[in-house]
Order: structure tokens, then sequence, then C-alpha cells
């Protein structure tokens, strides 16, 4: 299987209108956040440093045939301790 990571951004409550976050706002990048069934055991980060007030994780298996539990956790944090890049030194 493959996870493929997206995360997207709006001001409004509902994500209406949301798009894609620039990956000039992202600290590491969705591609390195996304992985596969053969390295599941690994900590991804993805940094968001845009100015809009609500973001969206979307996480999409690909060539996945049964369950696939996994957990995702989001801080908010302060500008002077902005995420270091993924991959996690």
């Amino acid at each position: 299987a493959t996870f493929t990571v997206l995360l997207e951004e709006s001001d409004a409550s509902d994500m209406s209108g949301s798009n894609a976050v620039a990956d000039a706002d992202l600290v590491g990048t969705e591609a390195l956040a996304s992985f596969t069934f053969a390295n599941d055991g690994v900590c991804r980060k993805l940094g968001y440093i845009g100015h809009k007030r609500y973001t969206r994780l979307t996480i999409t298996p690909a060539n996945n045939t049964g369950a696939a539990p996994m957990a995702a956790v989001a801080l908010l944090g302060h500008p002077s301790s902005m995420p270091t890049a993924n991959p996690p030194a």
C-alpha cells in the first residue's frame, strides 16, 4: 500500500474554499511525509507556516485491500520553536 499526504488550508471552519498548501508555506514536503507499507513504522513530520486559520491533513491509501490503522498528532507552536525539517534527525 502507498499512502499519499495532502495538507490543505482555509479561512473557513468548514474548509470551504480550501486550497492545497503552497510549498513555501510547508516545513518539509508532502512527498517526504508520504509513505508505503514497507516503511510505515517511521515517524513523519510536516510543518505549516502559512497564515490561514484552519488546516486539514488527508492521508489517501492506494493499492490497499485491508484496514490501515494510523495516527496523526497536530501541535500548535510558537514561531520561536518552529518544526524541524523532515525527515527527523
